[in-house]
């Protein structure tokens, strides 16, 4: 009691003390306002996608009201709503349009109805559950009204390139509206203010490592529920067959049909594939955020999950592709050659690790491998420095070169030998597929027929009729297999493959002459298919799968449903997450994120930052020049190669893009951060007179 008169008549002894309160005080309230709004954000995220919701979740019938408004956006050239349909979410199954009420104004498309857009146009379905409606998205897209219930959406269904957009609608009641709404919320901001206290008066200091695993795991989990037990396209069905059959081909990745066929013996699970791909994503953005720690810009770790979560790799995480597993065996290996550099040391088990996923990213994607030269080269460097640090700098230069071209080209002779001698995988000559697709552009622009005598001879071969399937494989899909794999309303294919080796050199032949007579129209030809791919977006996203839709692509592709079992349901939570991933796509579809020029250029000013960084002897510019070089020679020569315009080939370059991204914004944060604390360190110290 005495002290604190003393302490209340001696005023800059009381502002000493609150001044010390305070400073006790403030690392609480930072930590508490920091938490507090992470908490609240994702107690929202989780409201909103309906991730909780009231016990009972009686389904409501309802009457869905879709109308097509007429209107249009300022980017939009007119106002269409193609309507696909409605499906149900349970199975995928299609709602029969018998059971839709279409006003006379729609028009029907094959096995969808258009509202031309020039006067207001509806349709009307009762719905008893979740319901999926589809609709298509082009440059001639207008807004389309969808009502329900007490709620409605306006959806712009304006994009760049051809897609869908879908609107899942749950009928199911929530807490969004709800009165409980914001106390749930206010709970989640309380849990943060614990949190807090518990970092500061208790000394729990791992907090946020366990905050940010756990958010990784459930940005994760966003993925395997959203797409188990995984996406099976043409491609993935033909690769499950050889892995179950035990016969291999290269017209896809013969190692991976081989690593497949090894999981399904070890677990007797089909989505194997499934869980190693995203495994590997889990791995890769756990090294890289320990690269973060190390480079003491680990609070932007917790950027990691939001873009594990981004459109820009969900949008492919569940599919079961060659390209899936490149870019996540890519981003673990840069993981772990990172690490490896920073803490200047290169053990046994990252020499070998490393190599591994270089060895698997090489052969599912053999062009990809002026991509790894970069990840090799830095490889080569540490091991280089690691044994022998005496050295001239020169030396070590000389050196890694050497390591990294026999690196290279034991993984290139390796590689061959696994595949067509230990396999004993046929050859199929995938390169043809580029082939014939340049000779038909070259044709169709040049008007003279420049296929090799075998093709011109097939009953089916007719040059207009291939300028015309030509035209549509730029304009419509993306890619020749309208021309190679089959012909106008599934008749023979006009320009067929072939395995015959004497063909092939044939053709080979006929390519080479076609591009050297005719420089021009093979010119027009690759600019018309690089606009396709880096231009307009072609192909952006795959969207979950469900089971009558995978069981039909596996039968296609002669999978019998005896050879395979898959599960056929649901994991807690799936719903709302495809609900998450089909905003976030057609919001990414809605911007330039799906545009590859913008991935090119971004890696482009990456790789030259990296450069600067590394000549002023910043640690993370090496890393910069890595992943970004990786990035970017792994998008570039696809305007030469590139057999169609789909974006997941900049798959892996979005990836290197994004990491390259989060590590620039760190060390300019760190340096901004540096600069604060000197000025503030520097001051001089004000002291009360006496």
């Amino acid at each position: 009691m005495t002290k604190n008169r003393e302490i209340s008549r001696d005023p800059e002894r009381a502002e000493a003390v609150k001044t010390k309160h305070f400073a006790a005080l403030q690392p609480f309230l930072l930590h508490a306002l920091l938490l507090a709004t992470l908490l609240g954000l994702f107690g929202n995220f989780l409201l909103d996608y309906g991730f909780l919701r009231p016990t009972d979740t009686t389904q409501v019938i309802d009457t869905i009201r879709v109308e097509a408004t007429g209107d249009k956006s300022m980017r939009s050239k007119g106002s269409e709503v193609w309507f696909y349909g409605a499906f149900s979410v349970s199975d995928g199954r299609r709602i029969p349009w018998d059971q839709v009420e279409l006003d006379a104004s729609w028009l029907q498309r094959g096995d969808a109805y258009v509202a031309p857009g020039d006067k207001p146009s509806t349709a009307t379905l009762t719905y008893r559950g979740a319901t999926r409606l589809e609709f298509g998205s082009h440059p001639y897209s207008g807004v389309v009204l969808v009502k329900w219930g007490e709620n409605q959406k306006k959806i712009n269904l304006y994009s760049s390139a051809t897609t869908t957009k879908p609107l899942t609608i749950d009928g199911r009641s929530s807490y969004t509206n709800s009165s409980l709404y914001p106390l749930i919320l206010g709970c989640f901001v309380l849990i943060g203010i614990g949190l807090a206290a518990g970092i500061v008066h208790l000394g729990w200091k791992y907090t946020y490592h366990c905050i940010f695993f756990l958010s990784l795991v459930f940005s994760l989990y966003l993925t395997i529920a959203a797409f188990f037990p995984g996406v099976y396209t043409n491609d993935s069905a033909d690769q499950l067959k050889q892995a179950l059959t035990g016969t291999y081909h290269d017209w896809h990745p013969p190692i991976m049909s081989w690593l497949w066929s090894l999981l399904i013996a070890t677990t007797s699970r089909i989505e194997s594939l499934f869980f190693l791909h995203l495994l590997l994503l889990l791995a890769g953005a756990l090294v890289w955020a320990r690269v973060f720690q190390r480079l003491n810009i680990g609070y932007l770790a917790f950027a990691i999950p939001i873009f594990v979560a981004g459109p820009t790799v969900m949008n492919f995480s569940g599919v079961v592709w060659k390209d899936v597993g490149f870019a996540f065996a890519l981003l673990l290996a840069c993981g772990v050659i990172s690490l490896a550099w920073i803490r200047n040391s290169l053990s046994w088990i990252d020499s070998i690790l490393a190599s591994m996923l270089l060895v698997y990213a090489f052969g599912v994607r053999p062009n990809g491998i002026f991509s790894i030269m970069p990840i090799v080269g830095l490889l080569a460097w540490l091991a280089v420095r690691q044994c022998k640090p005496l050295l001239p700098k020169i030396g070590k230069l000389t050196a890694s070169a050497f390591a990294s071209i026999v690196i290279i080209l034991a993984m290139v002779g390796g590689m061959h030998a696994f595949t067509y001698t230990y396999l004993d995988a046929q050859k199929r000559y995938p390169i043809q597929y580029l082939e014939l697709y340049d000779i038909a552009g070259i044709s169709s622009i040049s008007g003279q027929d420049y296929f090799p005598d075998f093709i011109k001879n097939v009953p089916q071969h007719d040059l207009p009729l291939i300028a015309a399937g030509y035209s549509q494989s730029i304009s419509v899909f993306g890619n020749a297999n309208n021309l190679v794999f089959s012909g106008p309303e599934g008749s023979q294919p006009l320009v067929p493959l072939n395995t015959d080796p004497d063909q092939q050199a044939l053709l080979r032949k006929a390519w080479l002459s076609a591009i050297f007579d005719e420089p021009f129209a093979y010119l027009q030809h690759r600019m018309a298919v690089m606009k396709s791919m880096f231009l307009v977006g072609a192909y952006p996203t795959e969207r979950p799968q469900n089971a009558t839709d995978r069981t039909a692509v596996l039968e296609a592709n002669g999978v019998r449903p005896e050879q395979v079992e898959l599960p056929d349901y649901q994991l807690p939570g799936a719903q709302s997450a495809q609900e998450f991933v089909a905003d976030s796509t057609v919001w990414a579809t809605q911007s330039d994120l799906y545009t590859g020029w913008i991935w090119v250029v971004l890696l482009t000013l990456e790789l030259m930052a990296g450069l600067i960084m590394a000549v002023k002897s910043i640690r993370s510019g090496v890393l910069i020049i890595m992943a970004s070089g990786s990035g970017l020679l792994y998008a570039l020569p696809y305007l030469i190669i590139a057999p169609a315009s789909d974006f997941r080939y900049l798959y892996w370059s979005t990836l290197a893009a994004g990491i390259c991204t989060i590590l620039m914004a760190g060390q300019l944060s760190a340096r901004m951060l540096g600069k604060i604390r000197r000025r503030y360190q520097t001051q001089p110290l004000v002291h009360p007179a006496h």
